[in-house]
């Protein structure tokens, strides 16, 4: 692999991710909160108390989505919003990166031994160039 394609490494725990690039980490809940009146983000990585917003954990499947969501659109958006905050300091030109999780097998039993593939198809259309399991 060239040295000038990032490699962010996630750690996974289904509360939290924790995601990886030199020396800067970044610990996130999967937490995703959507503004239901117009199916608008309201926040990622946190919940957040008000009457028209839905906050869900990505990774608990005892939570109903509301209908029109899905959760592997929600996963595509939680990975978009957290590997483009891992860059937005950076003043020089950076490529798609290569994405290594590590710990998938804690999704099994959410994803019934599919979760390398969601998680594959979710970094992908998030932009990854290149998906990998450690």
């Amino acid at each position: 692999m060239s040295t000038i394609i990032p490699q962010i490494h996630i750690e996974i725990n289904p509360a939290f991710f924790i995601f990886s690039w030199k020396d800067y980490k970044r610990k996130v809940p999967t937490l995703i909160s959507i503004d239901l009146s117009n199916k608008q983000l309201v926040a990622i990585g946190e919940r957040v108390s008000d009457k028209d917003v839905f906050s869900i954990a990505l990774f608990a499947p005892e939570e109903n989505l509301p209908p029109g969501i899905e959760r592997l659109d929600l996963l595509q958006t939680f990975l978009e919003f957290n590997i483009a905050k891992m860059f937005e300091k950076q003043k020089f030109l950076v490529f798609r990166p290569k994405i290594i999780f590590h710990g998938e097998q804690q999704l099994n039993q959410i994803f019934c031994g599919y979760q390398r593939s969601i998680l594959e198809i979710a970094a992908l259309a998030a932009g990854a160039k290149e998906v990998s399991f450690d």
